[in-house]
């Protein structure tokens, strides 16, 4: 997807997901999203990347709760 939201098969980014057993069945989950700088350097770019920080908190967070039964 482009910072305007459509879809563009050359702008790929790289999400890699890491899970940890910590013990006492906690697992820690380290989250990197990379390839940002590929959307450009437009206000419009920089403000979408910084608007998904709060949308991967929101997966993050649905995810935990499914994983914690709820």
């Amino acid at each position: 997807m482009t910072h305007e939201w459509a879809y563009d098969p050359n702008l790929l980014t790289e999400i890699d997901v890491r899970f940890t057993d910590v013990g006492n069945g906690e697992t820690r989950v380290d989250f990197e999203h990379r390839d940002l700088e590929r959307f450009g350097d437009s206000e419009k770019a920089v403000q979408t990347r910084t608007a998904m920080d709060g949308g991967w908190g929101t997966i993050l967070e649905a995810f935990q709760a499914a994983a914690n039964g709820g």
